[in-house]
């Protein structure tokens, strides 16, 4: 777990595969709990 910058509490991030840019890492969205990549918005194979 981390810090986001600006963010007082920690953030659990997870590694996963984007089918356009390959191996990245960013932390699940909003209350959906989706993984989405931080460059090209692509969600991760399911």
């Amino acid at each position: 777990m981390r810090s986001w910058p600006g963010c007082r509490g920690k953030i659990q991030f997870y590694a996963f595969l984007c089918p356009v840019n390959g191996v990245v890492e960013n932390y699940p969205a909003e209350h959906s709990l989706n993984l989405v990549c931080p460059e090209c918005s692509e969600e991760p194979a399911k």
